[in-house]
């Protein structure tokens, strides 16, 4: 298997989009380029992979450029070829999350699994792709059910919306979300649909963010009327002061709430978590908690590098004892044209000690002693 990769480690954005594919535009490819191929095309990387070897290198180059019409200079400044076993064990990476620019995600998985039933289901794959794709795909769940690796959320705004889904919430307000870390935040809870969020921000700026059709948009100036009905309040805003203080929820009703406090300095007043039914948690506990997490994944990633060896080991041997079926007739022919001892002395010359060890012990399993 040969393939050609640009990725966001060597390439821009810019650059990436010229040279990716829609849906219409990977049939038309393989469609052109008559070989068995999958394409792989997402915002971090964009790869074509092809059965067969460095011999249709530059046929595939070729075509990709005149698709997209780019020169192939370009191509040649940003691509990155494997072939062969190396093919083979660089997609086990891509599929598991390994290359990914958040180490384990698995949205990857689902663009692999896209782009190779797109080939299988519009084009004749050869045995090869199809039982490297297939065990790719395999080892990218195994992976994810035996390991923390894709589970193990890194990022301040990951670990907020999990607390924040955690909890049950149905109402969030957030003051500071037109910042940076408000702005993360407030993506990462909106994947939740059933979640009502509330956006604070001043009268100047009544127009930022309003195309988040997600957000009910509020003066900040009227802040407290909303954290009454909240379940969760975060703020992450560059005030130098409090923007909630303890003083100002004395009528605050008896029900648990939390209150996100992403701000340095500090938003929230500390005292707010005295009263009953309430916790505050600030960037201190969070940045702890990714550290940590951190700490795990790394360790988890060792355990999948692990799988992702064995399994590859697995696919290669799969591919080489394909390649001999049609050879076996000859190959037992030629067994026994010689005695057992010469082919076992053969056997002893041709291994290492490791190798030919397991081959004996294969043969006292089969009763060959």
């Amino acid at each position: 298997m040969l393939c050609l990769s640009i990725t966001y480690k060597m390439t821009p954005v810019e650059i990436r989009q010229k040279f990716a594919f829609s849906k219409e535009e990977i049939l038309d490819y393989i469609s052109e380029i008559n070989m068995p191929t999958v394409i792989v095309s997402t915002c971090n990387r964009v790869e074509i992979y092809v059965s067969g070897d460095m011999a249709n290198l530059n046929k595939v180059q070729d075509l990709w450029c005149k698709h997209k019409n780019i020169d192939k200079d370009v191509l040649l400044k940003h691509v990155n070829v494997f072939v062969g076993n190396g093919a083979i064990k660089h997609l086990y990476n891509v599929a598991c999350g390994m290359e990914s620019m958040i180490l384990g995600e698995d949205e990857i998985l689902g663009q692999v699994k896209d782009g190779y039933y797109l080939s299988h289901n519009n084009f004749e794959l050869d045995y090869e792709l199809n039982h490297i794709f297939l065990g790719a795909i395999t080892c990218a769940k195994k992976i994810k059910t035996d390991t923390l690796i894709s589970k193990t959320a890194v990022s301040v705004g990951t670990l907020v919306a999990n607390m924040v889904f955690d909890f049950k919430a149905e109402n969030v307000l957030i003051m500071g979300a037109t910042g940076v870390i408000g702005n993360i935040v407030l993506k990462n809870i909106s994947a939740n649909e059933n979640i009502n969020i509330y956006g604070t921000r001043r009268v100047h700026n009544a127009l930022t963010n309003s195309n988040n059709d997600r957000v009910k948009w509020v003066d900040f100036n009227n802040r407290y009327d909303y954290i009454d009905m909240a379940d969760v309040v975060i703020s992450a805003t560059a005030s130098p002061h409090y923007t909630v203080t303890k003083g100002q929820l004395k009528n605050l009703s008896n029900k648990e709430r939390l209150f996100i406090d992403l701000a340095v300095p500090f938003d929230i007043d500390k005292g707010i978590g005295e009263i009953e039914n309430t916790k505050v948690f600030d960037i201190d506990y969070f940045e702890e908690a990714a550290r940590e997490n951190n700490t795990i994944k790394l360790r988890e990633a060792d355990r999948a590098k692990v799988i992702i060896e064995h399994m590859v080991d697995d696919t290669k041997k799969n591919l080489f004892f394909h390649s001999i079926m049609g050879k076996m007739d000859s190959l037992k022919e030629n067994c026994e044209k010689h005695s057992f001892e010469q082919l076992f002395y053969n056997l002893r010359d041709g291994l290492n000690t490791e190798e030919f060890t397991k081959v004996v012990k294969i043969m006292e399993n089969m009763g060959c002693n």
